[in-house]
This record gives structure tokens, sequence and C-alpha cells, in this order.
């Protein structure tokens, strides 16, 4: 179930569910990004308007009892409400899913999706009230350009890779698929949650992919080193043209290629050596 006004992927969708056991109760969704929503209706509760999903056995149970829920809730204005609360007291929990993405949030989210959760994306919802997600677009086609790179490969999309230069002493973060930036330092992954704003182009190669990120504006502020960045206006992404594997809970690396010679930065995704840790 989900609204009419999310946007669904549904190849990491298909794959998600096809992980659970569908003879079991199970109840599959995400919370919202906001905390006054959560306040407002519950932190346990599936958002609707994200998306969520029920196995058969678990709907069949809630036919039997929601006329029973209905009463017992009359207060709860929203059927994803009565929902959870029916199906807590069927017993059965939420089985939280990063990917799902309610944003009751405003403006500009270009910050929450350049640090997306290690975790497949599912669903966007909300995008009416937000700024575009590319800079110099409108919202139709933002949408659009995000789904090109989804149909490229929808499994990397928006995993946040972070790898370092350490000649120059530049730290790299890349948002697959949307966005890429430059730090005139060494700044740890742990801390690299929330990168700042450009816009992303792409084509493709036979057996690998080609991703161009191209600077929306010049920074306003002083070089954060003496080695500055300020005359990179692109980063070059190279990433496998194999499918991003979830199962192992693990991200991955990459190797900043070049950053001389002229405007362009280049940087390639790998699968992370064993024992290999992301540091300077």
């Amino acid at each position: 179930m989900g609204d009419d006004d999310a946007f669904f992927f549904l190849d990491n969708l298909v794959e998600l569910l096809g992980k659970y056991d569908h003879t079991k109760y199970v109840y599959i969704g995400g919370v919202s990004e906001c905390v006054k929503s959560g306040f407002g209706a519950s932190f346990e509760m599936a958002f609707g308007g994200a998306g969520f999903a029920m196995s058969y056995p678990l709907v069949e149970a809630l036919i039997v009892n929601l006329d029973r829920c209905i009463e017992t809730y009359p207060n709860y204005l929203f059927g994803d409400l009565i929902l959870s609360a029916c199906i807590a007291d069927l017993g059965v929990p939420l089985t939280l899913e990063k990917g799902f993405h309610q944003i009751d949030l405003m403006n500009d989210i270009s910050g929450f999706l350049s640090a997306h959760p290690q975790a497949p994306m599912f669903s966007l919802h909300h995008l009416d009230v937000t700024s575009p997600i590319f800079p110099t677009m409108d919202r139709h086609k933002s949408i659009r350009h995000l789904m090109t790179m989804a149909k490229v490969d929808q499994s990397r999309l928006l995993q946040q890779t972070v790898c370092y230069h350490k000649l120059k002493g530049w730290a790299f973060s890349i948002a697959w698929g949307y966005s890429a930036y430059v730090y005139e330092q060494f700044i740890p992954r742990s801390i690299l949650r929330r990168p700042f704003e450009t816009l992303a182009n792409s084509n493709s190669s036979t057996y690998e992919i080609v991703v161009t990120y191209v600077c929306y504006k010049a920074r306003q502020l002083e070089p954060c080193s003496n080695n500055s960045a300020d005359y990179i206006s692109k980063i070059r992404v190279y990433s496998p043209a194999t499918k991003l594997n979830f199962i192992g809970n693990r991200g991955e690396c990459c190797d900043v290629l070049k950053v001389e010679g002229e405007n362009t930065a280049e940087v390639r995704i790998r699968a992370c050596k064993k024992n290999e840790m992301i540091l300077v």
C-alpha cells in the first residue's frame, strides 16, 4: 500500500519483499523523518504515504478484526494509524526498513538525500512540498533525472561512498546517482553525513557506469587549506555495472584516480577489501 504521490523503486522493492516469509505475519515499512510527525501519529507506525507491505496471513487476520479495531480507536483519523494499532493488538511488530521515505520535510532536502542510510531506496513521498532535488530543474524534470539513474543501477542509487586523496589532503563523498563532494581536509566517514549541494548528469558504458557530477555554483567561502579544490568543477565517478549486494551489510569503498591536469576529478567505486577500514 502506498500513496499515489509517492515514487517507488520497484526493483529494490521486489528484492526486499523476496527476503521475507510470506506465510508469516509480516508488517514492513518506515517511520517519518520528522519527529513532530512521530509524536502526532506513532514512532511504531509504517507511514502509508511512503508505502508499507503486509503479508497475506496478516491481511486475513486484519479482515477478521478490522471492525473491532475501528470501534476500539474511533478517534484515529488516518488509515495507516488504525492499521498499525490493529496490527499491534495482533502482537505483530513493525519491521523497519530504512529505504521507505515519508519526507515530512520542507524546502531543500539535498542534504538528506546525500546522506541516505546504508540501505536500498524504496520510495520517496511528499516531493511536491520540497524544493526540486536538482537545483537547475523543476520537480518533474528532477524526478525523471533521478529515475534515469535508477534505470541504470537502482541498487546503488543514493548510496554514500567515501574515499581520500592523501597527497592533496582531500576527502571525497559520493551519493551515487545524485551528488558528489570534495572536502579540502581529511574528514572521517562517520562525520561526512551531510554534504552540500551539487547536481548530476550521467552516461553509461558496457562494463562500467560513469556518472559526472557538476558543481551547481561557486563556493562563497575561503579555502579550508592550502590545497584549494576550487578549480574542481566536475567529479567523474566510475562504478561497477553490477548490482550492489546488500546481503553482506557493508557499503562500498572508492579510490581517487586523478585530481590534476583539468577541472575534473576522477573517483572509482569498488568493493571493500577484507578487513579494510575507510580511514585516511
